[in-house]
């Protein structure tokens, strides 16, 4: 039902945009206004999309749901784990062999590593470990050849 929804919503958008948005057009807000508006809805200081790591019941109440409380079992698998290696011979592998497959199963295997291990740091707030762990595929990660899938550079 969901994936029906969705391009129901998609069609109802553009065609509430082609009918009614000449006319919202001719009476569209000053750029001044419109900037304004965006400033009353946004927070006094940035801040990312969910709960800070701060904010301790937030994270309490999810650690209780079945699919959080394995992320930390993941998390304490990984660190007996050592980061995937990620050499040039792979980054390079594309420009020689024009496949990505082999990159990008090692590139997502370390970037589902990070993730997790962020998760369940945000879970538990247990510094020591985790953070140690997240320091180390940072550096490894820097070392590496780059951030981005070798098809990005030109």
């Amino acid at each position: 039902m969901r994936r029906v929804a969705l391009p129901l919503y998609i069609c109802a958008a553009w065609l509430l945009y082609f009918t009614v948005g000449s006319a919202a057009a001719e009476s569209a807000p000053t750029d001044a206004e419109r900037i304004e508006r965006w400033e009353r809805m946004l927070p006094e200081s940035p801040r990312g999309v969910g709960p800070t790591i701060e904010d301790r019941p937030a994270w309490q109440s999810l650690l209780e749901i079945e699919p959080f409380s394995r992320v930390v079992e993941r998390a304490e698998q990984l660190l007996a784990e050592p980061i995937p290696d990620l050499p040039d011979e792979l980054y390079l592998d594309y420009s020689r062999t024009g496949k990505r497959e082999r990159y990008q199963k090692v590139n997502s295997q370390r970037l589902q590593r990070i993730n997790v291990l962020i998760v369940a740091e945000c879970l538990e707030n247990r510094a020591a470990s985790y953070r140690r762990s997240m320091s180390r595929s940072e550096r490894y990660a820097r070392r590496s050849r780059g951030y981005c899938p070798p098809t990005t550079e030109t």
